[in-house]
């Protein structure tokens, strides 16, 4: 019996549950892989204690480099697994409009340049949207919102840890960890799957941009950053909704990344938020819609929505749902 195509009649609101049992579950058998691992290892035998040098060490911990080694590991296992989970996905509804992310051709060199542009170029305004986040919750206080701030100080910790130069080897799995895995699944999961997901149910290309972008924001758990990862989700949504190429949104994320880990380690320090100047967040803000108007412009309309081959909505006439030209995506 053949997996291929097992579920290319699915409906909507089952390829969602899909694609999250999926997820939750390739998450947890690969991190489980690298918690049995790494047990090894480090020569761990009480699980508790293993779970707090891995999510809470002290910084004398941070400074071994076999537990940093240890940390790598298990991020790049878990990652492997969210891979793997969207590929599955794929497989399976092979025929499915949805089993079509645009991968199959190489992506068009300006939407690829101006994808590249608009992420490097969101800086100043990324950093407008973390003053913001900030701001709108520097007077709240107590239970959930001292439990986030909390782990951001956490996940600053270990990034900051992680991110150090230092060997060619550590170098080499940071670049792999977080510029290719990363960039690879997220792209996958919330812009490939989720995304058109959402563009098939809503039937609107814009609505499907923002919903996916709130969902990406919200899975990091770092609500206190939660408005800049929406900002650069955006970006990268615009980019795949234009493009209708996912190499396209995963090549502005690599870069991205890759230009977070270079600044790391040739300055020594992790990037930190600069202090929002009104004019340079404008500009840049101003910047990155005019290269999202330039990809609008470069579309391409030779790929169908992905409702396309889909049956119409109940309430809504049969021509409706099929007569609508690919690159009518709002």
């Amino acid at each position: 019996m053949s997996w291929r195509g097992l579920f290319h009649n699915i409906s909507l609101p089952r390829a969602f549950f899909l694609i999250l049992g999926l997820y939750l579950a390739f998450e947890a058998v690969f991190a489980s892989m690298g918690l049995l691992l790494v047990q090894t290892m480090l020569g761990v035998k009480d699980t508790a204690e293993l779970q707090r040098l891995l999510f809470q060490p002290s910084n004398e911990e941070l400074a071994d480099p076999a537990l940093r080694f240890a940390i790598q590991l298990v991020n790049i296992l878990a990652a492997g697994g969210k891979l793997l989970a969207g590929v599955v996905f794929l497989v399976l509804v092979d025929g499915h409009p949805l089993s079509r992310p645009g991968t199959h051709k190489r992506p068009a060199l300006m939407p690829l340049a101006l994808a590249i542009a608009a992420v490097l170029l969101s800086g100043p305004a990324i950093d407008a949207l973390h003053s913001a986040n900030r701001d709108l919750l520097a007077g709240v206080s107590g239970g959930f919102i001292d439990q986030m701030r909390d782990w951001e100080v956490r996940a600053e910790r270990l990034t900051a840890a992680l991110v150090e130069p230092g060997d060619a080897l550590p170098m080499a799995t940071t670049f792999l960890m977080v510029a290719l895995l990363a960039p690879a699944w997220e792209e996958l999961i919330f812009r490939g799957i989720a995304q058109r997901l959402f563009e098939a149910w809503t039937r609107s290309g814009h609505l499907a941009v923002w919903i996916s972008a709130a969902l990406f924001a919200a899975v990091h758990m770092q609500f206190l950053s939660f408005l800049p990862r929406m900002g650069l989700a955006l970006v990268l949504g615009y980019s795949y909704l234009y493009s209708r190429n996912l190499w396209v949104p995963i090549a502005a994320h690599t870069a991205n990344n890759a230009a977070y880990l270079l600044y790391a380690w040739i300055s020594g320090s992790t990037p930190e938020p600069a202090d929002p100047q009104l004019l340079a967040s404008m500009a840049a803000a101003t910047g990155v819609i005019l290269l999202i108007f330039g990809l609008y412009r470069f579309r391409d309309r030779t790929v169908a929505p992905p409702w396309e081959g889909l049956s119409p909505p109940a309430n809504t006439p049969p021509e409706s749902g099929r007569n609508q030209q690919p690159d009518q995506d709002a």
